[in-house]
C-alpha cells in the first residue's frame, strides 16, 4: 500500500477514535439532554419519553398534542417568540419552565397578564433539607391532581400577576407555596418588607387562542437530581395533560441553553446518527462501501497479462 493511502486510512482512524470520545463524554452544562449528572435532564426526558429540538424551526408542523419545554437561559430574538406564538395559536402546549432567565419576554410576546418575579423563594418551615429546597403541598382542587402530594423546588421564584391571586379563587394555578414562604430578592437569607411572602403561585395553566400555555417558577424539578423527588414527575406529567406520555409528542427546546462545544458537537452526532440510521442511508453506505471495497481489491489485484 502506498504511503499516502496508509495516511488517509491513519486520519480516518483517528477521526473515528476522537468521535467516539466525544460522543462517550458525558456533558456536565444545566439542563443538558446528554447530562446524565445531577444537573442535567437525561432522566426526566426519558421518564416523558421526550426528545430535543437544537431549534425553534424545528417546533413539529402539527402543533396539535405537542408539548413544547423551554428553559429560557439565553435571549430570544423576536422571530423565536413569532414562532412560539404561533405554536400556541395552532392548538400546541406551552411549558415554559424558568426562574429568572428569560421567561417573561415570553410572557410578553404573548401578552399574557403573569410575570417571574427576581429572587428565591424560601421556606423555613416546609423545605426538603434547607430553606432553598420548599415543599409545596397546596394544588389545584382539580381531580387530575388528588394523587399529588409534595413537590419539592429548587432555588425557585413566585410567579406574579396583575390580578390578584387569591388561593382557592384562582383555578389557573395549580400550585401555590406555604403560607410560611417568602421571596427573598434583597439575598438577606430573611424575609423583610416590601417581599411577597405567604402562599405564593408556583405554577400557573391559562388557555390562549386554540392552545394552552403552562408556567413553572422552577426548571430545576425537571433535573436528574430532582425528577424523582416528591411527586416531582407525577406533578409535570398532570400539568401538561398526559396519562401516558405516549399520548403526546414532547419536545424540548435546547437553543436557549448555555452550551459548551462539546454539546453542540454531541447534538450534531445525534442528529447524524438519526439520519444514519434510516434505510435510504443504510443502502446509500452500504454501496459506498462496496465500491470502495470494488476498487481496493482491483488496485490489489493487479492485471493479468496473457503469456504468449
Amino acid at each position: 500500500m502506498k504511503m499516502g493511502g496508509i495516511i488517509i486510512i491513519a486520519i480516518l482512524v483517528v477521526i473515528l477514535i476522537s468521535l467516539l470520545c466525544i460522543w462517550l463524554l458525558p456533558s456536565i452544562k444545566d439542563f443538558m439532554a446528554y447530562n446524565m449528572l445531577w444537573n442535567g435532564v437525561r432522566r426526566g426526558l426519558d421518564e416523558l419519553h421526550a426528545s430535543t429540538i437544537s431549534s425553534l424551526e424545528e417546533i413539529p408542523a402539527i402543533p396539535e398534542n405537542t408539548v413544547l419545554i423551554i428553559v429560557p437561559y439565553l435571549p430570544l430574538t423576536s422571530e423565536d417568540t413569532g414562532r412560539i406564538k404561533a405554536f400556541v395559536n395552532d392548538g400546541g402546549t406551552l411549558l415554559l419552565m424558568d426562574d429568572y432567565g428569560y421567561g417573561n419576554s415570553i410572557l410578553e410576546s404573548l401578552e399574557l397578564d403573569y410575570r417571574l418575579l427576581p429572587g428565591v423563594l424560601k421556606d423555613p418551615l416546609f423545605c426538603y433539607k434547607n430553606p432553598w429546597l420548599p415543599k409545596v403541598t397546596d394544588f389545584s382542587s382539580a381531580d387530575a391532581f388528588k394523587d399529588i402530594k409534595s413537590v419539592i423546588l429548587n432555588y425557585a421564584t413566585i410567579i406574579h400577576s396583575g390580578k390578584k391571586l387569591e388561593y382557592g379563587k384562582s383555578p389557573q394555578v395549580l400550585a401555590w407555596s406555604s403560607s410560611r414562604s417568602f421571596l427573598d430578592q434583597d439575598e438577606n437569607g430573611y424575609w423583610t418588607e416590601p417581599e411577597p411572602q405567604g402562599m405564593q403561585p408556583v405554577a400557573v395553566k391559562v388557555s390562549y387562542m386554540k392552545g394552552t400555555v403552562m408556567v413553572m417558577s422552577d426548571p430545576s424539578i425537571l433535573i436528574n437530581s430532582m425528577i424523582g423527588k416528591a411527586d416531582n414527575l407525577l406533578f409535570i406529567k398532570t400539568a401538561i395533560g398526559v396519562d401516558n406520555v405516549s399520548d403526546k409528542q414532547i419536545v424540548m427546546d435546547t437553543s436557549h441553553l448555555a452550551t459548551t462545544p462539546l454539546d453542540v458537537v454531541k447534538d450534531t452526532l445525534a442528529k447524524l446518527k438519526h439520519t444514519l440510521s434510516k434505510p435510504y442511508s443504510i443502502m446509500g453506505m452500504l454501496l459506498l462501501v462496496f465500491v470502495i471495497a470494488a476498487r481496493f481489491s482491483t488496485r490489489m489485484g493487479g492485471t493479468v497479462e496473457r503469456k504468449s
